[in-house]
């Protein structure tokens, strides 16, 4: 049978010191009688009065079960109640955290995860609040209940990226999203950057513009890019 109370009700302990000066003599009188083979009845009774002196100084057997049983009963409510529990919501926690993430520019028909992070059509980012698959109807510009905006776009009309430069772009290397790379490098032509929105291999900046975004500010060309992102500056070139 436990001596705890735990988990119906809280235990209590006598609080101990340190044993006094002055209770140095009773304390050796108690230790004498108790390792006595047996006591008068005087001695039992010295020894009750001893015992009941010396209470707040003395760990007893008795204190010493019952603070066992209050551990055990601890240790055993914590393995049944609440370990689960814990490790329950660590796995909604640990969904979270790997949904809290950057998946690229807005876009219908696409499923986004609480916490999902984008960029809407002003480059403003913006964060999921519910799951749920994306129409023209949740723009996040318009819907202010499943997103909410985190930052706006600077001035600048930069996107905000952290990008990791990889040089020229090349058909057989792999990208993740936020590479950056060349690509048109003509003769003497500048190239114009691209940032990768996805993991990819071999998709061509120049015709994959949901993997790839340019990120020049000047753009000149004969037709606009179709990977242009917000804060392009297009100058088309006519005859």
């Amino acid at each position: 049978m436990s001596r705890s109370s735990f988990p119906d009700g809280i235990d209590t302990f006598t609080e101990l010191f340190d044993l006094p000066f002055d209770k140095v003599m009773s304390a050796q009188r108690l230790t004498e009688l108790k390792m006595k083979a047996s006591l008068t009845n005087d001695e039992q009774n010295e020894l009750l009065d001893l015992t009941s002196s010396l209470q707040e100084y003395m760990i007893t057997p008795e204190t010493m079960n019952k603070f066992t049983d209050a551990l055990s009963a601890v240790e055993t409510f914590f393995v049944n109640n609440v370990q689960g529990f814990i490790e329950n919501k660590q796995v909604i926690w640990d969904s979270y955290i790997k949904q809290f993430k950057f998946v690229g520019k807005w876009t219908t028909g696409k499923a986004y995860k609480f916490q999902n992070m984008v960029t809407d059509n002003n480059g403003d980012l913006q964060i999921c609040q519910k799951d749920h698959t994306s129409t023209s109807a949740n723009d996040p510009i318009k819907n202010q209940t499943l997103w909410i905006k985190s930052s706006s776009k600077g001035d600048t009309g930069d996107t905000g990226l952290n990008a990791t430069f990889k040089g020229d772009w090349v058909s057989t290397a792999s990208y993740v999203l936020g590479d950056a790379v060349f690509f048109g490098r003509e003769g003497s032509n500048h190239p114009l950057t691209f940032i990768a929105m996805k993991s990819n291999t071999n998709k061509s900046p120049a015709s994959n513009p949901d993997t790839w975004e340019l990120y020049n500010q000047l753009y000149v060309g004969t037709t606009e890019h179709p990977g242009a992102s917000v804060g392009l500056h297009y100058i088309e070139v006519t005859e």
